[in-house]
């Protein structure tokens, strides 16, 4: 066990070798940085350039980085195939389509996404039973669905979700719904 003496030399000599000052430490801001899109090796390229979005501009609001700066900001956090992409596409676009944050959009889905990005979560609702989920559990993977699909009607989403209960809790969903005022 160290004296006290022994642990303040320690301590001075910690602070000496590893001043505060020198080590940085990251914003609340910095630690929301998005990391760079690849565009290439994922699996899920139209989630993952789907999520890069969503992710990016929240942080540009956070940062209060001028709408019209985005799509040259979101450039710099392009690598790869990616970043190549983006070079060559947006060497023939106009300078006000280069501040266009729709057009950036358009482009990265365009490449790495779905043209329709609603297909892909269509597809995986169509799929999803409750099974062996609980119903908590089956409810959050129906949202997460139909929070991305842009062209839903809620009748055809509700009905697609009763459909995919288990029968016994179906009943009583519907139960409920015939006896709500």
């Amino acid at each position: 066990m160290l004296e006290n003496e022994e642990l303040h030399d320690k301590t001075d000599t910690i602070a000496k070798v590893f001043p505060e000052s020198d080590t940085p430490r990251p914003s609340k801001l910095d630690l929301l940085r998005p990391k760079p899109f690849h565009g290439d090796g994922d699996q899920d390229k139209a989630g993952a350039a789907r999520r890069f979005i969503m992710a990016i501009e929240l942080y540009f609001e956070l940062s209060s980085v001028p709408r019209t700066s985005w799509f040259a900001h979101a450039r710099l956090y392009l690598e790869g195939s990616a970043a190549d992409y983006m070079h060559t596409a947006s060497q023939s676009l106009t300078a006000s389509e280069r501040t266009d944050w729709s057009k950036f959009c358009e482009l990265l889905s365009s490449r790495f996404g779905n043209v329709d990005p609603d297909s892909e979560f269509v597809e995986i609702m169509e799929d999803l039973t409750q099974g062996s989920l609980t119903t908590a559990e089956y409810t959050h993977q129906m949202l997460y669905c139909f929070n991305d699909i842009q062209r839903l009607p809620m009748s055809q989403g509700d009905r697609r979700y009763l459909k995919g209960l288990n029968p016994s809790v179906k009943r009583v969903t519907i139960g409920s719904l015939v006896r709500a005022p």
